[in-house]
């Protein structure tokens, strides 16, 4: 039996006014390598604002640890292969909503809990887990270690 694993990955996504870098997470389903051996995935992510509503997309085949503003990613959990459209199923149907503070995090966090209740990964994340994982990654990623 073939799993994949399930990725949260985060991209810098400038230095926000009050100086704090707002990352942007992605939600990644590894399905495979490219022939150096780097990780390809189906990704999800989510576009918008608060103001005009958010909308999921899906890319497919991306080597998201190569991507020019990666910082870093958190394995959340492995899916059996046979369960990818599910496991896209709950990822695109995750909790979105037009709140002022909503953003990527919210919405990656409410993806991942959804394949756990659903019964596809076996740990539970909370923003706050997730975050400080994400925190080590980073921390990772600057000294060239991921």
């Amino acid at each position: 039996m073939a799993f994949l694993r399930v990725w949260v990955a985060q991209f810098y996504n400038g230095i926000g006014a009050n100086g704090v870098r707002p990352y942007h997470w992605q939600v990644c389903i590894e399905t495979g390598t490219d022939g150096r051996g780097f990780p390809r995935a189906t990704t999800f992510t989510i576009k918008g604002s608060p103001a005009t509503g958010f909308i999921t997309t899906r890319s497919e085949h991306l080597r998201f640890t190569t991507a020019d503003l990666y910082r870093g990613a958190v394995c959340v959990g492995k899916i059996q292969e046979t369960n990818f459209g599910i496991a896209a199923q709950c990822i695109e149907g995750a909790e979105l909503y037009r709140q002022e503070f909503y953003d990527s995090q919210d919405w990656a966090e409410a993806a991942v809990r959804k394949l756990y209740a659903n019964g596809l990964i076996a740990q539970q994340w909370s923003k706050t887990l997730l975050q400080q994982e994400l925190r080590e990654a980073e921390a990772a990623w600057e000294r060239g270690d991921a």
